[in-house]
């Protein structure tokens, strides 16, 4: 399976997440399969690898308001003090791609191949990532009435670690 029907699968199960669980009403996806050589992480970024017959990162990368307003739905009924909001916005972001990751893997499972999910990590500062020769970046835009997400599928992953540095050579 290519890459660019991974990325739709990963895309797909993005769109069915905002729509159906996180009650968001999407307006537009931009897509873009290997046309950008910079990418523009945003303050919460959420990070997984997949591994398997593929190695790649998928990130989702979130505008401060989305965050908080799927975070208080996912949370609602919770009594969250000032002192554990951040947390909470960073658990949200790293169950949201849980959730989207694992979803998508069964629609590009292989039989008789497993696949190897990280947990989510977390990065808390904006920052740009360059694209070198050998890596691929896949883009999409998810465009909703309170805020954007920025959905990346990176790789490969063997020259990225898990806060998608380049590795030294």
């Amino acid at each position: 399976m290519d890459n660019q029907t991974i990325v739709n699968f990963i895309i797909k199960r993005t769109q069915n997440f905002l729509i159906d669980e996180a009650n968001l009403n999407l307006k537009f996806t931009d897509i873009a399969f290997n046309q950008t050589n910079k990418l523009e992480l945003k303050h919460i970024t959420a990070i997984q690898g997949i591994n398997s017959t593929i190695g790649l990162f998928v990130a989702l990368s979130f505008d401060d308001k989305i965050i908080e307003k799927i975070c208080e739905t996912m949370t609602e009924g919770l009594d969250i003090s000032e002192e554990e909001k951040s947390m909470y916005l960073d658990e949200t972001a790293g169950e949201i791609l849980n959730i989207i990751v694992g979803n998508a893997t069964s629609d590009f499972q292989t039989k008789g191949h497993a696949i190897m999910i990280s947990p989510p990590i977390i990065i808390k500062d904006a920052k740009s990532l360059i694209r070198h020769k050998n890596a691929y970046f896949y883009t999409a835009n998810l465009q909703t009435d309170i805020g954007d997400i920025n959905l990346y599928v990176i790789g490969p992953s063997d020259l990225f670690d898990q806060t998608l540095d380049y590795k030294e050579v």
